[in-house]
């Protein structure tokens, strides 16, 4: 499963001259399920981050190759 924030401008938005813009960006509380992808907000340089919900054997796995 994929949920994704891309479309949300959240990078963009102003929070007022003491605050200004964000410079981090976190996911909403969500509950964490094995094989879930979250495609966070598109960062002012256009980046793209993918926070992924998996085991610890399938982490040691990516590592791996």
């Amino acid at each position: 499963m994929i949920t994704s924030f891309a479309s949300q401008k959240l990078y963009h938005t102003s929070f007022g001259r003491d605050l200004a813009q964000p410079a981090f960006v976190r996911r909403p509380r969500l509950p964490d399920a094995l094989g879930l992808l979250y495609l966070m907000p598109v960062t002012r340089e256009g980046d793209y981050d993918l926070l992924s919900c998996m085991t610890d054997e399938e982490y040691e796995e990516l590592l791996d190759e």
